[in-house]
């Protein structure tokens, strides 16, 4: 009986001992397979920091964040991924380029909604403010219009705004916008009794181009006067005279809001 218990307990030592042997041998034998497939040498193993990743975007934005330091010469810190594959050096460049190019589209694209939005709210504020409505007959000219004195090229408006048919409006700060807005608006001339710089909102036009959709509102702004601009008569800034830049489509009732009076910014210039 005593026999078969040493027996038993030698037979339990040595399955042990047999277990630890087997658990510290499987790191080596999963590094040397992964060296022998990516044919890395031990002393590279030895030198480089190993940083285990869930996936090849973690180890992109790692291997971006150490960049500088490989740059400068520094020690290349290899990379796995989730299957413990060694990554090389230009797969990783190659991720980490990629994932700074789309962070950058991203942030660019953020700051521009943001812009939008912002925009939208600061309109949605000025039309609630202000209930001055009328119905407007719409006409279009340009700076070479007939009487104009922009045969040239280049004229201006009422309020001292310069126009030209290739810089485009200049701005309150000198600057030239391309096109032929203010700022986001659009230029009209309009009656007296709507002060310069006025901010009018635009529906129900029924008019298409630069822009403009006739489903859509359109805002535009108080800086020119004319002659034959009386009363409900709205003429609307497009460039040269006969470019088509914005045209009737549909045929409709517009409807005109004053969601600003005024607003002059100095002798030539409007608030934006």
């Amino acid at each position: 009986m005593n026999s078969k218990r040493i027996k038993f307990a030698l037979f339990i030592c040595v399955f042990a001992l047999y277990g630890c042997a087997s658990s510290a041998s499987v790191p080596q034998k999963s590094l040397n397979t992964v060296n022998n497939k990516h044919t890395v040498s031990q002393d590279t193993l030895h030198t480089n920091s190993l940083i285990q990743t869930k996936d090849t975007s973690m180890a992109a934005m790692a291997f971006h964040a150490y960049g500088p330091m490989q740059k400068s010469g520094s020690m290349f810190r290899s990379m796995r991924d989730e299957h413990g594959v060694l990554l090389m050096k230009s797969d990783v460049e190659g991720y980490a380029k990629k994932m700074k190019e789309k962070v950058v589209k991203e942030r660019k694209r953020q700051v521009q909604l943001e812009k939008k939005r912002k925009e939208q709210e600061r309109l949605k504020r000025m039309e609630k403010e202000s209930s001055q409505a009328f119905s407007p007959k719409i006409t279009t000219y340009g700076v070479d219009c007939y009487g104009c004195g922009g045969e040239s090229g280049r004229g201006g408006t009422s309020l001292g705004v310069a126009l030209d048919l290739t810089l485009g409006v200049q701005m309150p700060d000198g600057s030239w916008q391309p096109g032929i807005r203010y700022g986001n608006y659009y230029i009209v001339a309009a009656d007296p009794s709507i002060p310069l710089c006025s901010i009018l909102k635009i529906s129900d036009h029924g008019l298409s181009g630069s822009g403009i959709t006739p489903d859509q509102p359109y805002y535009a702004i108080v800086l020119d006067r004319g002659g034959a601009i009386q009363g409900n008569h709205i003429d609307l800034y497009i460039g040269s005279e006969n470019s088509g830049a914005i045209v009737p489509v549909k045929n409709t009732q517009a409807k005109a809001q004053i969601i600003r009076e005024g607003g002059k910014n100095g002798a030539r210039s409007c608030a934006l």
